[in-house]
């Protein structure tokens, strides 16, 4: 009996903000985005799934413990086709257990949201302002956990100990390159609860909302033609109606997508400090620690901190990690460009001359090895390998060319400027393959038509952003 009436003193002394916010106070929250806004289930190319668990104050008996089980997923086709914004529709789930002693909560709900582009007409993703809706619809339930009472289970003090809630979130998300600005606003069937809770009100929910906003650096190593180094700032505001604003900044650097590291300050809570990797494309790591984790509520000299773990899983992306350029592969690529290089000069000192076969000029253009046509009516729905209508009349047009000049062979380089390293480089080879793919159908030899993807190495010098190159590798083609 002592035990429980310990219990019942924890959550009458701070269980205001243990079940009204703790589950809004997870450290890794600043990576699973998705486990207070149910906006971002739409907004990534590829499905995630974070399994967390918390120990909080490690020392201290009957300290909460917390585990989390997330996931979500935009409703797209596969990475394979880069058609990840078919519908642009996401849907995620979440469930929730958080206990401190004999208290506990338990949360299952689900979630839906919408993408939306405001600026259409733009191709580029980065360029477009984004935004997106979701809802989140759940059952809370709150009380104690019968299994763990020792004495009388029919003790009159327990009778009113459990309670379900229904609960909602709504979350709304907007983007711009790399800033974004969130709003989520908790427990929308409750925005009048009340922060006097006693036994009756054994683990009510109180209604808050967290406006977060954030921008991401990118540092560009590689010869710059990678971003590899991103610095993302983070601040989140949590506030209530019955409570006082709570202000969290957090410091997120990552290396190549594969290694992070976040430093963060929460008011009234002390610093986070957290780093983790993804160990494959597919699996993935976190683990945080609380340096001053209970503020004025319990003496820090009877905890050694707390502690917090996450795994993730990544599912719809590419299997492996992008490919790390070797000496000789980067040998032979200078040895090209530097050939192409070599016929671009040629080509302006002596404009007549000779080729071995000589080709039908294209579009006026003298057709001669190493000379670069961009393509430009050949572009693709935002984000996808999916072509515009307005692509198949020069697709037609470049394929009676080449029906025509059956000799002439050249190289189809795809080129973006979105998302991310990894994922540009699978989307531009996708849409090098499907115009390759869409010229054999017209007639033309495979053995004439080379895809390649660049993702978003070869920006820059006034050329466009997302753009399709016919590159001329041969005027005397042999099978």
């Amino acid at each position: 009996m002592k035990k429980i009436f310990f219990c019942l003193f924890l959550f009458l002394a701070f269980g205001t903000e243990i079940f009204a916010q703790q589950s809004f106070l997870l450290n890794h929250a600043s990576l699973n985005k998705f486990s207070y806004n149910p906006a971002y289930s739409s907004v990534q190319p590829f499905g995630m799934i974070h399994s967390i668990y918390r120990q909080q104050w490690v020392g201290v008996e009957g300290a909460p413990q917390t585990t989390m089980l997330s996931g979500f997923t935009p409703l797209f086709t596969t990475a394979e086709t880069g058609q990840w914004h078919k519908r642009n529709t996401g849907i995620g789930g979440m469930i929730y257990r958080e206990s401190l002693g004999l208290l506990s909560n338990s949360i299952v709900q689900i979630s839906a949201s919408k993408f939306f582009v405001l600026n259409s007409a733009e191709t580029d993703p980065l360029l477009q302002h984004r935004f997106s809706v979701g809802l989140s619809l759940g059952m809370a339930l709150n009380g104690l956990d019968m299994s763990r009472v020792t004495g009388d289970k029919n003790d009159p003090g327990l009778a009113n100990g459990t309670n379900n809630n229904a609960f909602g979130t709504l979350g709304l998300l907007y983007q711009y390159k790399d800033f974004e600005f969130g709003w989520a606003i908790h427990d929308l069937f409750r925005r009048g609860a009340s922060s006097k809770l006693g036994i009756d009100g054994l683990g009510a929910y109180i209604n808050n909302s967290i406006i977060t906003t954030s921008y991401r650096f990118r540092t560009k190593m590689n010869g710059g033609k990678i971003d590899s180094v991103f610095i993302e700032p983070q601040l989140v505001y949590r506030f209530a109606n019955t409570l006082s604003g709570q202000i969290e900044a957090n410091l997120k650097v990552s290396y190549k997508e594969r290694y992070w590291a976040v430093l963060g300050y929460r008011s009234s809570y002390g610093l986070v400090s957290m780093a983790g990797m993804r160990v494959t494309p597919a699996l993935g790591f976190s683990v945080s620690y609380d340096l001053t984790s209970m503020g004025n509520k319990v003496s820090a000299k009877n905890s050694s901190g707390t502690v917090e773990v996450m795994l993730s899983y990544w599912f719809g992306q590419p299997s492996k990690f992008p490919h790390r350029e070797t000496r000789e592969e980067k040998r032979r690529r200078l040895a090209r460009e530097k050939a192409i290089n070599d016929s671009l000069l040629a080509l302006n000192e002596k404009p007549d001359i000779e080729d071995a076969t000589p080709a039908d000029d294209y579009n006026g253009v003298k057709v001669v090895k190493g000379v670069i046509f961009d393509l430009k009516n050949v572009n693709f729905n935002a984000a996808t390998a999916t072509l515009k209508d307005e692509a198949y009349a020069e697709l037609d047009a470049l394929g009676e060319y080449l029906l025509k000049n059956r000799k002439v062979a050249i190289e189809l380089g795809a080129h973006t400027d979105t998302l991310t390293a990894q994922f540009s480089v699978d989307l531009t080879n996708n849409r090098a393959r499907v115009v390759k793919e869409y010229l054999e159908s017209r007639g033309i030899e495979s053995f004439r038509l080379a895809p390649v993807g660049y993702g978003r190495t070869r920006q820059g010098n006034g050329r466009r952003k997302e753009r399709v190159e016919m590159t001329i590798i041969d005027t005397n083609a042999k099978e």
